[in-house]
């Protein structure tokens, strides 16, 4: 007996080594092609006559090779320098991807690179920037060629280098840094006599088909598509033709998005403090409208716009106020027929904007970056050649905000406007004060404008304090009469709750858009960010709304919380009818605009805060004014050399990209698989051998030991 269970010992050990072998070879599969998407990477754009950004521009360029982490500029002169039997990718550090002169090594000699993948690393305190000056891809002087006096070229980014508005013949991209440090786990994975096994290699993927061309070429041959997306408006009180003949208007304003190198993540946190002031303001002055002033009537009717593409050639605001001066619509939308309110050709989701032709705006202000500063002033800058009509505007906002507001005519004369809305308007409306409120003077008080790094502020008590201040002016401009300080209250937990909601990731987090959003709407958006995780701040490609919300809902997250949420405080009518979309307010709207034959008469209802209340809020289209629809009606577009800006974005993909982002196999997978096989196959033969003989030997021990104890079987 006691041979027996020996034996049978032994069995055991062998059948466990046997299914262990058989466990490894099974783990060859992690060797196999693997592919992984990523939104992180850098596109081919183009404006009129200049094509700009990096991208895979032939087939070619979607294949294996090796990869190399580089971390030193020395290592990356040294490959860049060297001759190689096969370009490689370069997996580079944080470090040496904010170091002006790596990137600008690999634009001018690519020859031995095949793509590049950047570390992402979102916290500047644990990178180390050159000369401690921070690092922005931008140019010194962003959207200057748009600005109302181009020939001005202020320094108002002193970190910038440009980087965005170069171009690159290799394709880049960023991944997080957890992913680059399991890269390079898996190509070191198993070392044997000295070399590693298996060796990884990557594929890069994301053909860009308009490499080489302009914005109107690409657009004729429908390799590319305008950069946009969609503005809000919404009015303090009703905008009807009839109303908007008899008062003067107040146009606030905001930007919502922003971009960067890798434009996905621009996370705009600088810029969109001003967003979140205005949201404030906006909500103060509702209150004030609602609970001090309900029985004066207002004699001038502020919009709060929140502009989207301001980044690339003031496309929301410049888009907005070309369309209210000649934008005409050939072909309304039918309600009845699903086609909403506004006009299928051109499109806009909404034509209400056309009551404004004609208007008398009084004034406009632009609640720029307004986080904390090098100190605690708030600068307005105006255009020099407008001081003659400025002055009421100053005197009102100095007299709200008191000696914590400084204007500098003097170098307002000399440096022109900084980057912000208010170029649009006096281009546009020259003969309209505008003044644009920041946290800096002469230049960025930021180190990090657009780029991955601009992802917070470190205080919200300077965005409450602008907030403030606006929601005075903004009552006073209405009411023609300085409000008394103790009755405007701004809701500083308002301004942290949407700074937070336009910053974070995690969409769901953000219980304004939990409360006040409709529920079917706002589960879209979090289903789609669950799903693909894109930027709330990065504009894309510009599609009608019902297509943005279906194939991109998160960039439509900001402008769909300003909406409803300054919609609800605004609201004309709160009506007693729930709803959990805005289609279960049709109804209501239908009636309401029973007897309207002109859509820029229709007055909207949206489901707000779970009932259906009657408002002025709405989307407009947002892409530069250098391009607009073909006649066909179709999402189809041209330039029209009018001067406007004309920003586009490659298509992207094709029959040979497995995946837009990187592929990794074992360069040494298939030898040593086949090899390992085939001793597994003796492994394997060896083993029922073995078996065979032990059954049989067992068999006959068993046998003998019966027989020793006098064991019959029946």
């Amino acid at each position: 007996m006691a041979g027996s269970a020996s034996c049978l010992a032994v069995l055991v050990v062998f059948c466990f080594f046997f299914d262990f072998g058989f466990t490894q070879l099974a783990g060859l599969a992690d060797y196999a092609e693997t592919c992984f998407e990523t939104s992180a990477l850098c596109f081919i754009s183009a404006e009129s006559g200049s094509t700009f950004g990096c991208g895979i521009c032939s087939q070619d360029q979607v294949r294996f090779a090796p990869f190399r982490l580089v971390a030193q500029l020395t290592e990356l002169e040294e490959f860049l320098n060297s001759s190689v039997d096969e370009q490689e990718i370069l997996v580079i550090s944080t470090e040496l991807y904010v170091s002006e002169q790596a990137l600008e090594l690999i634009r001018s000699q690519p020859q031995n690179v095949l793509a590049v993948y950047v570390e992402q690393e979102s916290n500047p305190s644990d990178v180390s920037f050159p000369n401690d000056q921070g690092f922005s891809p931008a140019l010194t002087s962003p959207n200057n060629v748009f600005s109302s006096d181009p020939m001005i070229e202020t320094s108002w980014n002193p970190t910038g280098n440009g980087l965005r508005a170069s171009l690159f013949s290799v394709p880049m991209y960023a991944l997080p840094s957890a992913v680059i440090q399991d890269l390079l786990r898996n190509s070191t994975r198993l070392q044997a006599f000295g070399e590693e096994f298996p060796r990884a290699e990557m594929k890069p993927g994301g053909v860009m088909w308009a490499c080489g061309q302009d914005a109107g070429t690409c657009l004729q041959q429908g390799t590319c598509q305008p950069v946009g997306g969609h503005s809000v408006w919404v009015a303090g009180e009703r905008v009807n033709s009839e109303d908007v003949q008899t008062k003067e208007l107040v146009a606030v304003s905001s930007m919502l998005d922003s971009t960067s190198f890798f434009p996905e993540l621009g996370h705009g946190a600088w810029d969109v403090t001003g967003a979140a002031a205005l949201i404030a303001a906006a909500d103060a002055f509702a209150t004030y409208k609602r609970e001090v002033a309900s029985t004066t009537p207002v004699i001038r009717i502020p919009i709060f716009f929140g502009f989207f593409g301001e980044s690339f050639g003031y496309a929301g605001s410049d888009r907005f106020l070309v369309d209210v001066q000649e934008f005409t619509c050939t072909q309304q939308a039918d309600f009845s027929q699903g086609q909403g309110y506004g006009c299928v050709s051109p499109y806009a989701p909404s034509t209400r904007f056309l009551n404004f032709r004609g208007a008398n705006w009084n004034s406009h202000i632009h609640m720029g970056p307004v986080g904390p500063g090098a100190d605690a002033n708030l600068y307005g800058h105006t255009d020099g050649k407008q001081e003659d009509i400025n002055t009421a505007l100053k005197q009102v906002l100095q007299s709200n905000y008191g000696e914590g507001l400084v204007f500098d005519e003097e170098f307002d004369a000399e440096a022109g406007l900084p980057p912000s809305s208010s170029n649009s308007f006096v281009s546009r409306l020259p003969e309209v004060p505008s003044v644009t409120l920041t946290n800096y003077q002469e230049s960025f008080d930021f180190e990090f404008y657009q780029s991955m790094f601009d992802n917070t502020v470190n205080s919200l008590d300077s965005i409450c304090s602008a907030a403030e201040g606006l929601a005075k002016s903004v009552i006073q401009l209405a009411y023609d009469e300085q409000p008394d300080a103790s009755t405007v209250n701004v809701n500083c937990t308002l301004v942290e709750e949407v700074f937070r909601c336009f910053t974070s990731a995690e969409l769901s987090d953000c219980k304004i858009a939990a409360e006040y959003m409709p529920q079917s709407w706002l589960q879209s958006i979090l289903d789609f960010n669950e799903e693909t995780q894109v930027s709330q701040s990065y504009p894309s490609v510009f599609t009608p709304l019902p297509v943005t919300q279906e194939q991109a809902a998160t960039r439509l997250f900001r402008q769909s919380l300003m909406r409803y949420f300054l919609g609800y405080i605004n609201a004309e009518e709160r009506t007693e009818t729930t709803c959990n979309s805005d289609s279960d307010c049709n109804q209501i709207m239908e009636d309401l605009n029973a007897n309207v034959a002109d859509n820029s008469q229709w007055r909207e209802v949206i489901c707000a805060r779970g009932v259906c209340v009657v408002t002025e809020s709405y989307f407009h289209q947002a892409f530069g004014t250098g391009i607009q629809p073909n006649d066909s009606g179709l999402n189809t577009f041209r330039t029209n050399n009018n001067g406007g800006a004309a920003f586009t974005e490659s298509v992207w993909g094709s029959n040979v990209d497995s995946v837009v982002g990187y592929c990794l196999q074992a360069v040494d997978s298939y030898d040593y698989g086949v090899s390992i096989v085939i001793a597994g196959v003796f492994v394997w033969v060896g083993s029922a051998m073995v078996l065979f003989a032990a059954s049989f030997f067992l068999r006959g021990k068993i046998v003998d030991d019966n027989e020793q104890i006098g064991y019959s079987p029946a």
